[in-house]
């Protein structure tokens, strides 16, 4: 009978009886002969249980008898098989061809699948908990969901693999490669990674919290939104890396290489921290980096809550017209006082508008900056409330850099009247103490 026309419990059936009815080598060779002569055949394998077969127990594998109640199906070929839900727990595979298999929601709990080929096979939502990957090609998997809690990947090839949402919850990962690799969302907590390329990963929403990531290639790595809480960083590759956004602290950043690779090595031990001392590193570029941000950047100050919507009116106003406007609304570091942190964008700004109607933390704001920075401050108030007290010492004391107040009606009258009677007196002062500054040094030549 042609086997290709078997109805698929049929096809199932004599999967089942080739790998039941032979023992040892025996077993894999007489199913692997079957598949070379059914070449179009899809085993169908779904929902078998093939954790008990007793094949025959171990091949010779160094001399030593394995005794671990595993049985070995070493160089099988599943190609293109289909074994949803299929239970091979504690199955030795070492060497088996899952190439195109459909293997989603299968069982491989503690199997051995080193020097396995996975290439183009379906493994989402697949139990791979405490299994050895070692020398495995799982390069552009779907992974998704996939469980490898405490599982191990040496050497590992997971390029470009899906592993989105995945749970890797201490796995062992040690020189594997997961350059462009998707973990997305991806659970890594207490999960060790050593020696490993993660270049071009993409790790947004990762959890790696208590995870150990040491002397590994993050080169433009997404890690925006990751939880880094108490993980390590250690002899880690950062150049490129994006860290938006990051939660928790890590407990540990250490010799982190700056500096792309063909460059001397640059190392830093602040996670947060290293972009910025990237680009000051190149200081024959910083100039130009600080001299465009200064051209550009306008600080606005407000109170915010019911204020935000006037502010970022504001906000957009200034973009329209080439500015880029920083509106303080983020959380202040934590060694650094919210005056301390606007003190320092006030250094980096063109000018500062500040909107004094409803003040809160204005005031000590601007008694921090005025005297510490030549910047030019416009200040705004709605309505015809009274400005506060403080705002007279700033025009009788800094009358150059404090211009004279802008009362406006409305949010539409501000926006329609903030080219001539915001940023252009703002402008002019700016100008006008450009002009002396160069003047008094000229004057000391």
């Amino acid at each position: 009978m042609n086997d290709r026309r078997l109805p698929r419990f049929l096809i199932r059936d004599t999967c089942q009886a080739i790998l039941e009815n032979n023992k040892g080598i025996d077993a894999v060779l007489a199913w692997n002969q079957w598949r070379l002569e059914n070449p179009e055949i899809k085993p169908l394998l779904s929902d078998l249980d093939l954790s008990s077969l007793d094949l025959g127990g171990m091949v010779d594998v160094g001399g030593e008898e394995e005794d671990s109640g595993a049985y070995e199906f070493r160089g099988i070929d599943f190609g293109s098989a289909i074994l949803l839900g299929t239970n091979l727990r504690k199955t030795v595979l070492r060497g088996a061809n899952f190439s195109g298999a459909d293997l989603r929601e299968a069982d491989f709990t503690g199997a051995n699948l080193t020097q396995a080929d996975f290439t183009s096979a379906r493994l989402d939502q697949t139990v791979l908990n405490d299994a050895d990957l070692t020398g495995a090609n799982l390069g552009e998997c779907n992974l998704e969901k996939a469980k490898l809690r405490k599982t191990r990947f040496n050497l590992t090839q997971l390029n470009d693999a899906n592993l989105r949402e995945a749970d890797l919850y201490g796995a062992r990962v040690n020189g594997s490669y997961l350059n462009g690799a998707n973990l997305e969302s991806a659970n890594l907590s207490h999960a060790h990674v050593c020696g490993a390329n993660l270049s071009s990963a993409n790790l947004i929403n990762a959890d790696l919290s208590h995870a150990r990531i040491e002397n590994t290639d993050l080169t433009q790595t997404m890690l925006v939104h990751a939880n880094i809480d108490h993980a390590q960083f250690v002899d880690c590759r950062i150049f490129g890396l994006s860290i938006w956004d990051l939660k928790g602290n890590p407990a540990l950043t250490q010799g982190l290489i700056i500096s792309p690779e063909g460059e001397a090595p640059v190392k830093v031990d602040n996670l947060e921290a290293a972009q910025l001392q990237y680009v000051l590193l190149g200081n024959y570029r910083t100039g130009k980096v600080i001299d465009s941000v200064i051209r550009s950047s306008v600080l606005i100050l407000g109170r915010f809550g019911h204020r935000k919507p006037v502010l970022d009116s504001i906000r957009l106003a200034l973009r329209a017209k080439g500015y880029i406007p920083i509106i303080f609304d983020f959380e202040s570091p934590e060694e650094r006082s919210l005056t301390e942190s606007i003190t320092l964008l006030a250094h980096l700004a063109r000018f500062i508008i500040a909107d004094l109607t409803d003040p809160a933390s204005i005031p000590q704001e601007l008694e921090s900056i005025i005297p510490q920075v030549e910047v030019v401050v416009q200040p705004l108030i709605e309505g015809n409330q009274p400005p506060y007290s403080m705002s007279r010492d700033f025009v009788t004391h800094y009358r150059n850099q404090f211009l004279p107040l802008y009362r406006y009606k409305d949010v539409k009258e501000l926006i329609d009247n903030i080219e001539g009677m915001v940023l252009a007196p703002a402008e002019a002062r700016r100008e006008a103490i450009i002009k002396e500054r160069a003047q008094a040094e000229k004057e000391w030549e």
